[in-house]
C-alpha cells in the first residue's frame, strides 16, 4: 500500500473512517510510520497551513543540507559530481528542477520572520526585540536592514 487518501465531509466520519482503516491495518500486521506521512487538514473550508518558521537552526546547518541534497540529487539524475548548482537549477535548461536554493528560501523566511515580528500590531511583540539565529557568514538584521 503505497498512497492512501481519504475524503470525508464531516468530522465523525472522518473519524469512523481512520477507526475501521488502523483496525483493518493491525488485522493485516501492518502499522502506520507516522514520519513517514503526510497530512492536510480542513475545517470549514479554510485550509490551515502552517508554515515552517526556523529559529535555532544556522546558516552552516542548512548549507551542509542543501549539499547532501545537490549530492543525492545528482546521483538520481545520473549527473556528474562536476555539474554545477548553476547548471542543475537554471531555468533555461532542458531540464528545469522545481526547486531552488534551500538558502535562499532560508534567508528570505528569516528575514520575512524579522520584519514580521518588528511591524506587528502588539506592542508586546514589537518590544521583544528578537534574536534570529543567523550565522557568522550572514546576519538577519544586517540584511534586513540593507533590504529597507
Amino acid at each position: 500500500m503505497d498512497d492512501t487518501t481519504i475524503l470525508c465531509s464531516k468530522e465523525n466520519e472522518t473519524r469512523g473512517m481512520l477507526v475501521r482503516l488502523d483496525a483493518l491495518i493491525n488485522w493485516s500486521r501492518m502499522s502506520f510510520k507516522p514520519k513517514e506521512s503526510r497530512s492536510l487538514s480542513e475545517r470549514c473550508k479554510i485550509i490551515f497551513e502552517q508554515p515552517l518558521i526556523v529559529y535555532k537552526i544556522s546558516t552552516f546547518t542548512v548549507e551542509s543540507i542543501e549539499a547532501k541534497i545537490y549530492r543525492f540529487t545528482r546521483k538520481w539524475l545520473g549527473v556528474s559530481p562536476r555539474v554545477t548548482d548553476v547548471a542543475m537549477y537554471c531555468r533555461k535548461a532542458k531540464l528545469r528542477l522545481p526547486l531552488k536554493s534551500i538558502v535562499e528560501e532560508y534567508k528570505f523566511g528569516k528575514a520575512r520572520l524579522m520584519v514580521m515580528l518588528e511591524d506587528s500590531d502588539e506592542p508586546a511583540v514589537r518590544s521583544i526585540q528578537p534574536q534570529l539565529k543567523g550565522g557568522r557568514k550572514w546576519k538577519v538584521d544586517k540584511a534586513v536592514n540593507q533590504g529597507e
